[in-house]
């Protein structure tokens, strides 16, 4: 009789074993953030960026930025955008829900960020998004018709 209730609590000890086990696999073995309620924010993966002149006045230039989205919650967030000398630096922010179940499709984006660059002297300058960089230039033309020279 006794060895019967030892089978019966190996055979529960070997079933709890796998369902942990199939638990585990299932998330990936790994743990889940702390912060189950909010939101996880990031960079954005940028593969190419361009520059355009507006025809506009004051005078601007469009960035457009394109990449990939790492899984199907994630959403372009907030572009930060500063500048140092004739390099502008714009952050793009990537957020999702924090622990949201997501499918692991990426997914192409495409963001234009307006650059005021009225008043700037003429000459080339450097755009940098999320570590990619492109060019544009502005003519002794393009600084008198942007209002200032």
């Amino acid at each position: 009789m006794e060895k019967n209730n030892t089978s019966t609590y190996i055979i529960i000890g070997i079933i709890v074993v796998l369902i942990i086990g199939a638990l585990l696999y299932f998330r990936g073995g790994k743990e889940e953030p702390a912060q189950e309620e909010g939101i996880v924010a990031g960079n954005l993966t940028v593969k190419e960026v361009q520059t355009r002149l507006l025809e506009s006045f004051p005078l601007q230039v469009e960035v457009t930025a394109r990449g990939e989205l790492s899984d199907a919650c994630t959403k372009v967030g907030n572009v930060i955008k500063t500048q140092k000398g004739n390099t502008f630096f714009i952050t793009i922010n990537a957020f999702r829900e924090a622990g949201a179940v997501c499918a692991q499709v990426i997914t192409p984006f495409e963001k234009k960020i307006l650059l005021d660059v009225a008043g700037l002297a003429a000459g080339t300058y450097i755009v940098n998004v999320n570590g990619v960089t492109a060019t544009f230039t502005l003519t002794p033309s393009d600084v008198f018709q942007g209002g200032k020279m």
